[in-house]
């Protein structure tokens, strides 16, 4: 579930417009925190706006004040009564952190920069027409064949998860300091190869072959997408790489 308060952020990317959920600052709690010189570091990932007002429709938590939590940490805690959306312009940095609640486990922080504005509500009546105009105004990009099969992976259930982690693993993200130890993580971490698979992604010329002859889909249609954006990746993976 995520933290009581959320941040949304809209920034420039390859495709459309997006939104960032994060956490805010509650009086001491894990969250985040903010400067005037180093933005806002929050423990939610980056999320479309569009699909952040879906979800405070249909997610109990998201869009009832009633809704009390379930994990072993806060159980029958009841969600704050209002949250808070927030705009940023963009996304810079990404760090695997100790948890605040767990310290035995690390999770990861987003520094977000550039407050555009805020939105604040009670019950999920109070967005829906801003989710009708958005989703009446959505655009879908058009997508290569590595990105339509990647999609197609990242939708999938039966792996919970691992070929969305796999493959962004190989992009570059086995390179992000202590990621191996955030929490789910622990397969990879006992799987070496996926560090020498990473490796390999950083040679276009190993790419390509990957991508020609890899029996993984998660393998194969990474490694197209990173030769065919390899001029324009985003900007944290290109600093992780």
């Amino acid at each position: 579930m995520p933290s009581p308060r959320l941040t949304g952020a809209r920034y420039a990317d390859c495709h459309s417009r997006k939104m960032n959920r994060a956490g805010r600052p509650s009086r001491g709690k894990t969250g985040g925190h903010a400067s005037a010189t180093a933005g806002w570091f929050v423990n939610e990932a980056p999320v479309h706006e569009i699909c952040l007002l879906y979800a405070a429709q249909v997610c109990p938590y998201l869009s009832s004040p009633w809704h009390r939590m379930g994990d072993e940490f806060r159980a029958g805690q009841r969600r704050e009564e209002r949250i808070s959306l927030v705009g940023f312009e963009r996304t810079s940095q990404v760090l695997a952190l100790r948890s605040g609640l767990q310290q035995d486990l690390h999770t990861l922080h987003f520094k977000q920069e550039g407050v555009l504005g805020e939105v604040s509500y009670s019950r999920r009546g109070e967005l829906a027409d801003r989710y009708a105009a958005l989703l009446a105004d959505e655009e879908v990009p058009a997508l290569s064949l590595a990105e339509a099969g990647l999609v197609g992976l990242f939708n999938e259930h039966s792996d919970e998860g691992a070929a969305v982690t796999g493959a962004a693993l190989m992009a570059g993200a086995s390179f992000l300091k202590n990621v191996f130890r955030v929490q789910g993580m622990a397969t990879f971490a006992r799987t070496p190869a996926y560090r020498g698979m990473a490796l390999q992604f950083l040679d276009l010329q190993k790419l390509a072959e990957l991508g020609e002859g890899s029996e993984d889909p998660a393998s194969r249609f990474m490694s197209a997408w990173v030769l065919e954006r390899q001029d324009k990746l985003p900007e944290l993976l290109a600093g992780w790489r």
